[in-house]
């Protein structure tokens, strides 16, 4: 109970002073779905430093090797988008749009390689790699799942997961050859993906069945499962791949797992509906960022006390996060 209503008066006030910022990472970007913008925060003074226009619906982002090119995914609204937007974190600036043509709903987003990113499109089950420079598509491979939604890709480049919501599986994608090498179930809403700093594990969750999965990455056989309730939405390793961070968009707390054992280490109350989704950890593992998308706040936690430390007033629904230097 103590541990709660420190939580929850750490939002109310809305900063503490109680432990510095990480070092590591000097900026957060942050997504505004419904205002169709991207803010950046000075995270050593908490201040909104600039707010950059995005296409409709931006969703997730990445920031590229050189630290102040970020991409970002114009997911659309009702409308399906089909664009990437291109921000220079250093000038403020929206520096251009890729037009994705057919790729539509464009979503998870991750880098591969210098000035290149691969990008799902739910809407034609496939992932595409992009150039940065020339806006053009490299290849287009198949993920065999139907609205592919979120990606992750192994180290070295070579092989990607994506998390497919309709048909509530995981595909293994080879980008060498662009099949899908293996498929493994989760349960319906197959949403949230994450794997491993080493490579050796993806776990992957189910939003209506509550089931957090840990895969082999391999074999995508399965070792070891457990529930969270609050339909979970997004999963975030710990950089040294001993935690897992879940969020749950219909649940007002972050729940922190072991890796190996999948038990309950902590729990972080984020406020009364909350609705947390993206999450991003710093290099150092010691602080984690959660967007609170009904409260248009982003959280700063500390993973050792699992409190609030401090929270970004940010534009209307909160969802993307990314770090940058």
């Amino acid at each position: 109970m103590l541990r709660l209503l420190v939580a929850l008066a750490a939002l109310a006030a809305g900063c503490s002073t109680t432990a510095p910022p990480p070092t590591e990472s000097a900026r957060l970007l942050v997504l505004n779905k419904d205002a169709a913008t991207a803010t950046v925060f000075d995270l050593a003074t908490g201040e909104a430093t600039t707010t950059m226009p995005t296409g409709t619906g931006p969703h997730e982002a990445v920031v590229l090797a050189d630290g102040r090119t970020a991409v970002v995914t114009d997911y659309g609204q009702q409308v399906p988008g089909s664009s990437l937007t291109i921000l220079d974190l250093d000038a403020g600036e929206r520096l251009r749009t890729l037009d994705l043509g057919t790729l539509t709903r464009p979503h998870g987003i991750v880098a591969l390689g210098p000035g290149r990113v691969l990008v799902t499109s739910e809407t034609t089950r496939q992932v595409a790699a992009v150039d940065i420079a020339t806006g053009e598509v490299a290849f287009t491979a198949p993920t065999d799942g139907d609205g592919s939604h979120m990606v992750v890709v192994a180290p070295g480049g070579g092989t990607a997961y994506t998390a497919n919501i309709s048909s509530g599986d995981v595909s293994k994608i080879d980008l060498a050859s662009r099949e899908v090498t293996a498929q493994a179930a989760i349960g319906a809403v197959a949403e949230a993906i994450a794997i491993s700093p080493d490579g050796a594990e993806v776990w992957a969750s189910s939003q209506q069945t509550g089931a957090i999965v840990a895969l082999n990455a391999g074999t995508l056989e399965e070792r070891a499962r457990t529930t969270v309730g609050g339909r979970p939405i997004r999963l975030t390793f710990t950089p040294d791949g001993t935690r897992m961070l879940v969020t749950s968009v219909a649940s007002s707390a972050l729940t922190v797992l072991d890796a190996e054992t999948l038990e309950v280490v902590g729990t972080v109350e984020l406020g009364l509906g909350a609705s947390p989704v993206g999450t991003v950890v710093s290099a150092d593992g010691t602080r984690a960022f959660v967007s609170l998308l009904q409260l248009d706040r982003v959280a700063e936690v500390d993973l050792a006390t699992f409190e609030i430390v401090r929270q970004f007033e940010t534009g209307r629904v909160p969802d993307g996060l990314a770090l940058a230097p």
